[in-house]
């Protein structure tokens, strides 16, 4: 949330909140993809959700500022 505009704060906020759901949402699952399919099956399919979402965040790179100055002023600066 350091780099996000505080206009668009609340959206992002419930976008990480659906992500920590799926976290718990996703045992649930595993366990029944391994009871019907089996563990190789359940893999790849992890495997693939994985890559897709890796690619997708990779995109989020550029927007990211890398800069150590950027950072320096996002510390010295905390939002409340």
């Amino acid at each position: 949330m350091d780099w996000v505009p505080k206009k668009s704060r609340a959206a992002w906020s419930s976008v990480e909140s659906i992500a920590i759901f799926g976290w718990s949402g996703s045992a649930a699952v595993g366990g029944w993809l391994i009871a019907v399919y089996g563990f190789q099956t359940t893999f790849f399919i992890t495997a693939t959700m994985q890559l897709a979402a890796w690619s997708v965040s990779t995109l989020l790179i550029p927007i990211v500022p890398s800069d150590k100055k950027a950072a320096a002023r996002a510390a010295a600066n905390p939002v409340a």
